[in-house]
């Protein structure tokens, strides 16, 4: 409502000056109780107001082709004063809907309508598009829902999104976004032969016997390798994937620092890192790191488990989930 007197009181000035302080603007009556306000140049409308008879307000700009710049053709600028003192909000714009209050039917309240679009190939489309902030010590923030809402957002396109989003104060990455948890994949061993060193160990499962089909079974009497070449294997042959966090489970071992258990690809570096530490007398740790460069289809990978004291029997499973 605030909007439309806006547009009405500024129609009204405009009817009450006199023709020639705006030259190129008339009047003009389409029919019973609407009206247009409409700027003409020779016989081409470049600008026009109409209110039609129900209320509704159209105000048609026309463009120029092939103008080589950004054009606004409808602004809102406000200038914040200098405040100092006190607690201050200063709106651009305003929607104030007063809902009735319905009693039947199938009804909609929207502030803000853009209605369906064709697409043209030769033009990026945007329904909202927010610039650029240089960024202060202020809380800067491009959209805030309230409370109350049922949902804050319903995306009935794909959930194609860039970057990262923060949901509390947690950071989740596009690859998480995009690409839902899938599955996982387990790298089991001995760590026996992890005394002050690194020892590296593959992907080790295998189809378990037809009594338990469907199952796989994971070799934790594996030994490593201490060249991790010669370690590494496939972990999926079918598709890239980006690993989404890893756990892993030891028994009690010997090493007084502890043990440090560390995802790596030979094909390209995982990144950020995902590397688990479980200290002595623990048995289990986790780490949840979405990486931002998938591994290729069929890379090889392996688990680096190093220690920096000798480690004796301690059989561990490290299972690693990933998205694709």
């Amino acid at each position: 409502m605030k909007l439309r007197t806006l547009l009405l009181s500024t129609a009204a000035v405009l009817l009450a000056g006199s023709v020639t302080a705006f030259a190129g603007y008339n009047q003009r009556q389409t029919d019973a109780g609407s009206w247009c306000l409409q700027e003409t140049t020779g016989s081409a409308i470049t600008d026009r107001l109409c209110v039609a008879a129900n209320g509704v307000v159209d105000w048609v700009k026309s463009t120029v082709a092939n103008s080589a710049a950004t054009n606004d053709y409808h602004e809102i600028a406000l200038t914040t004063p200098v405040d100092t003192t006190g607690t201050n909000t200063h709106n651009a714009l305003t929607v104030d809907l007063d809902i009735g209050n319905a009693t039947g039917g199938t009804n909609a309240a929207r502030a803000l309508q853009i209605d369906a679009l064709t697409g043209d190939a030769q033009v990026s489309t945007t329904g909202i598009n927010i610039g650029n902030l240089t960024g202060t010590a202020g809380a800067e923030t491009a959209i805030v829902v309230g409370t109350g809402w049922d949902d804050g957002l319903i995306l009935n396109s794909p959930l194609n999104i860039d970057n990262t989003i923060v949901i509390d104060t947690t950071t989740i990455n596009e690859e998480t976004l995009k690409n839902m948890a899938r599955g996982y994949f387990e790298i089991c061993g001995d760590g026996t032969t992890v005394n002050n060193n690194t020892v590296y160990y593959g992907p080790s499962q295998a189809i378990v016997g037809s009594a338990t089909v469907g199952q796989i079974t994971c070799d934790t009497t594996a030994a490593g390798n201490t060249t991790e070449a010669t370690a590494d294997a496939p972990a999926l042959q079918a598709t890239a994937i980006y690993p989404l966090g890893m756990v892993c489970y030891a028994t009690d071992h010997n090493a007084a620092a502890g043990l440090t258990y560390t995802l790596r690809s030979a094909e390209a570096a995982i990144t950020p890192a995902i590397s688990v530490s479980i200290a002595d007398n623990a048995t289990s740790g986790t780490a949840n790191a979405t990486a931002t460069t998938a591994i290729a289809s069929g890379a090889t990978v392996a688990i680096a488990v190093a220690s920096t004291n000798d480690v004796g029997a301690a059989p561990f499973i490290c299972r690693v989930s990933y998205a694709y």
